[in-house]
């Protein structure tokens, strides 16, 4: 059982009297200061393990400041009927810290655009009830590319896709199939280009409206 002992002594008198009980020892808490009077602060304890776990604990983690919390992953809309069997495409580019959300209609992949922040579309060639192409070309009518990049998924023999997708307004196109690595690294020049693009846009914007 934990007791405290107080005595006190003003500043000007000399050594206070022993007390009669046993002499207990000095506490981390330190000297409190009240006017001229110091107050000692002790604690009596009898060095059992009953006692000394009457005194609360601190964790180290309980001293560190709480995590910051990192910017939003950048989210990428995967559109095609069977959007579903993309899964090492899709665990790629999560694992290089990307948000992948897939979608098998127009509409969805519409509806989420419009809902969310979609910043890049990998379009399959064929969705349900509408060809990759035309979706491609709805997009564009509301969307530039620099606005809303668009990577065609072809396959590599597909190659009058490719021109009909390059020409209907896509960024790029690549194989489905194509290594993780490269996919990765094409999703994120798209992404680059777009930024860079906006940034001088709102650059250009800000000067042309200052003068």
């Amino acid at each position: 059982m934990t007791t405290f002992g107080f005595r006190s002594a003003a500043a000007t008198e000399g050594p206070p009297r022993a007390a009669n009980f046993k002499k207990p020892r000095r506490s981390n808490m330190g000297l409190l200061y009240r006017g001229r009077t110091f107050i000692h602060i002790f604690e009596m304890f009898d060095d059992t393990p009953s006692s000394m776990a009457l005194w609360p604990t601190i964790s180290p983690a309980q001293l560190l400041p709480p995590p910051e919390s990192g910017p939003p992953l950048r989210r990428i809309l995967l559109v095609d009927e069977e959007a579903g069997t993309y899964g090492e495409l899709t665990g790629n580019l999560a694992g290089a810290g990307f948000s992948v959300d897939l979608a098998t209609t127009a509409g969805q992949a519409l509806e989420q655009i419009r809902e969310s922040e979609v910043e890049l579309i990998l379009l399959g060639e064929t969705l349900l009830g509408m060809s990759g192409l035309d979706l491609l070309r709805l997009l564009r009518a509301a969307w530039t590319p620099q606005q809303l990049p668009v990577i065609m998924l072809a396959a590599a023999s597909h190659n009058e896709v490719e021109a009909a997708a390059l020409e209907a307004g896509a960024n790029d196109c690549m194989s489905p199939l194509v290594e993780g690595g490269r996919a990765i690294a094409r999703v994120r020049s798209q992404l680059h280009l777009k930024d860079e693009g906006l940034g001088a846009r709102e650059r250009a914007e800000r000067l042309f409206g200052a003068t």
